[in-house]
C-alpha cells in the first residue's frame, strides 16, 4: 500500500467523516490516493509560490509617483478635450439651428427642424453635464492620489491655499464641467420655446 498516505483520526471523527473524492476511509484514518496527493502537492507548491509583502524598493514608489503623475495629467487632458468636443458639437447644433430657421424652407417644417435640433441639443448638453460630472469626480480622486504620494505636489497645493485662500477654494474645473453644459441647455431651452 505505498500509494496510500494515511492521515489518523479518532473513533469520533472517523464514523462522522464526509470523504472527498480521491480519498477513502481505512481503520487506521482516512488515505489518500496518490493522484490526489500529487495534486495536493502541486496545490502546496503553487501556493508557497505566491508574492508576499515585501518593504517597498525606493525605485518602485518613485515609479508608482511617475504613474500618478502621469495618469493625473491624462485623466485632466482628457476632461478638457470632452468639453471641447461637447463644445464644437454644440455650436454645430448651433449654427444648423440657425440656418434651419433662416432658409426658404416653408415656416411649419422650419419650425419642426428648429424644434427637433433644439431637443436634441438640450439632450446633448444633459449628457455633457453628466459625462463631465463622472470624470471630474474620478479626477478629483486622482488629485487626492497625487496629494498623497508627491510632496512637491501637495507642498505647492498648501502653498496656493495660504498664498490665495478665496482662489484657491474656488476651483475652474467646476465651471467648466457644470456652468458650460447648463449654459447651454438653457440656451436650448430658450430655442425650444421661441422656435417657429
Amino acid at each position: 500500500m505505498s500509494h496510500l498516505v494515511v492521515l489518523p483520526l479518532n473513533i469520533q471523527t472517523w464514523t462522522r467523516t464526509k470523504v472527498p473524492s480521491g480519498f477513502c476511509l481505512s481503520g487506521t484514518g482516512i488515505q489518500v490516493r496518490a493522484s490526489e496527493r500529487r495534486r495536493l502537492d502541486l496545490e502546496a507548491v503553487v501556493d508557497s509560490q505566491e508574492p508576499t509583502e515585501t518593504p517597498a524598493d525606493p525605485g518602485d514608489v518613485r515609479a508608482q509617483q511617475d504613474r500618478i503623475w502621469q495618469h493625473g495629467l491624462h485623466a485632466d487632458t482628457m476632461l478638457f478635450q470632452r468639453g471641447n468636443l461637447f463644445l464644437v458639437a454644440e455650436s454645430f447644433l448651433a449654427v444648423a439651428y440657425a440656418t434651419s430657421l433662416s432658409g426658404s424652407a416653408a415656416h411649419d417644417e422650419a419650425a419642426l427642424t428648429a424644434r427637433a435640433l433644439a431637443v436634441f441639443g438640450l439632450f446633448l448638453s444633459a449628457i455633457w453635464m453628466y459625462v463631465g460630472h463622472r470624470h471630474l469626480s474620478y479626477f478629483n480622486l486622482i488629485r487626492e492620489r497625487q496629494t498623497e504620494l508627491l510632496p512637491d505636489y501637495r507642498e505647492t497645493r498648501e502653498r496656493w491655499a495660504r498664498a490665495a485662500p478665496m482662489a484657491s477654494r474656488i476651483s475652474s474645473l467646476p465651471l467648466v464641467t457644470y456652468a458650460l453644459p447648463a449654459l447651454a441647455g438653457v440656451m436650448w431651452l430658450f430655442f425650444l420655446v421661441t422656435a417657429g
